[in-house]
C-alpha cells in the first residue's frame, strides 16, 4: 500500500505504461512484417501517444468517485489509459498485394525499440533515486 502510494506519486506508472505499449507495439509491427506478403493484409497500428498526452495535460484537479454513478473529475489515471489497435490505410487496391511497407515498418521497429530503451533507462533511474531517497547516501 505504501509502495504503491509513494510509485504513484512519480514517474514510475507512466514509464511502466509506455514500456507495456512499446511490448504490445513490437507484436504489431513483428505481425505486419510477417504478413507484409500476404493477399490482403491490411497494416496495424497502436495508437497510444494522443490518449496518453490528452491524460497528462487534462489539469491537475483530480476527484475520488465513491460511486459507479459519479462523474469523473480531472483527467483519466494512467492505469486507465489503455492502447488501441487499429487497421490504417485504405484496402489495397486491385494488382497490389497489400498496404504493408517494409521499409517503414523496420524504421517504426527500430524507433520503437528506442523508445523502449529509453523508458527502462528512465524507470532504473527513478527506482535508483527512489532507493537513494529511503537509504540515503553519506
Amino acid at each position: 500500500m505504501i509502495g504503491r502510494s509513494i510509485l504513484g506519486k512519480t514517474s514510475v506508472p507512466i514509464l511502466k505504461k509506455i514500456m507495456d505499449v512499446s511490448c504490445l507495439r513490437q507484436k504489431v509491427i513483428a505481425r505486419n512484417i510477417a504478413n507484409a506478403t500476404t493477399p490482403g493484409y491490411r497494416e496495424k497500428r497502436v495508437l497510444f501517444e494522443t490518449k496518453l498526452r490528452n491524460a497528462l495535460s487534462s489539469g491537475q484537479i483530480r476527484g475520488i468517485s465513491t460511486d459507479t454513478g459519479h462523474l469523473a473529475i480531472g483527467g483519466n489515471k494512467i492505469d486507465s489509459i489503455q492502447p488501441e489497435v487499429r487497421e490504417v490505410g485504405n484496402p489495397p487496391k486491385s494488382g497490389e498485394l497489400n498496404n504493408v511497407d517494409i521499409d517503414k515498418e523496420m524504421s517504426n521497429l527500430a524507433q520503437n525499440q528506442l523508445t523502449f530503451y529509453v523508458s527502462a533507462r528512465l524507470l532504473a533511474m527513478r527506482i535508483k533515486a527512489i532507493k537513494t531517497s529511503i537509504i540515503g547516501k553519506l
